[in-house]
């Protein structure tokens, strides 16, 4: 990867509550300093196709060292059937890349399967053709992780 984009986000299998507790496991494993905390995301929901303003309940690791970049788990309604849970990690430059593919990597290998691999209900519920399935998978490879 040539050029590095300062904000990595994909879709997850997952929801929040338990990305975030594996990924507490992962960064103690691996030593990081970090603190985590409880903030809020504001996204968009469609209704009728009016656009509705919604809050996500957000869990917030601030990885400190040994380098400084900021990973948040959330899940988000983007429909009134299901839910869609993303995985977003900030602050990303030349400096930190090594440490977030060995935080990704390590939190791939602690779920109970690939967090790119959603099943049929998952998709049908918040809609199988959405744009987050389907990048899902791609935004884990863009840091080698498949």
């Amino acid at each position: 990867m040539t050029t590095v984009k300062n904000v990595w986000k994909a879709a997850i299998a997952f929801d929040a509550t338990t990305v975030a507790s594996f990924l507490r496991e992962c960064l103690e494993e691996l030593k990081f300093d970090f603190s985590r905390e409880n903030i809020e995301k504001r996204y968009s929901k469609i209704a009728f196709v009016l656009p509705l303003p919604k809050s996500a309940y957000v869990f917030r690791f601030s990885i400190k060292t040994p380098s400084p970049f900021t990973i948040d788990a959330y899940d988000m309604a983007p429909n009134h059937g299901g839910i869609l849970h993303i995985l977003e990690v900030r602050e990303i430059d030349e400096n930190n890349i090594n440490d977030v593919r060995t935080i990704l990597a390590k939190l791939t290998g602690k779920l109970p399967r690939k967090p790119w691999e959603f099943n049929w209900s998952e998709r049908l519920r918040t809609g199988a053709l959405l744009p987050e399935f389907m990048r899902a998978k791609k935004r884990w490879r863009e840091f080698g992780i498949l």
